[in-house]
């Protein structure tokens, strides 16, 4: 589930679109279901934000 008024003040507080927010805690929740967990090491946490960035970089 996504908290629409937490995704907006997020989305202001990072000087980001709602749009782009939304792309954004999106695609984490799906690295989290495919078993990406960002807590478990330095690695880890690279390669996930690697990969959220190439899932949201096309949204404008």
């Amino acid at each position: 589930m996504i908290c629409l008024p937490y995704a907006e003040k997020q989305a202001k507080k990072l000087k980001l679109t709602l749009k782009q927010e939304l792309a954004m805690l999106l695609s984490h929740g799906i690295l989290h279901i495919l078993g990406y967990d960002h807590e478990r090491s330095k690695k880890e946490a690279k390669i996930m934000d690697e990969l959220q960035n190439i899932m949201t970089e096309k949204v404008k």
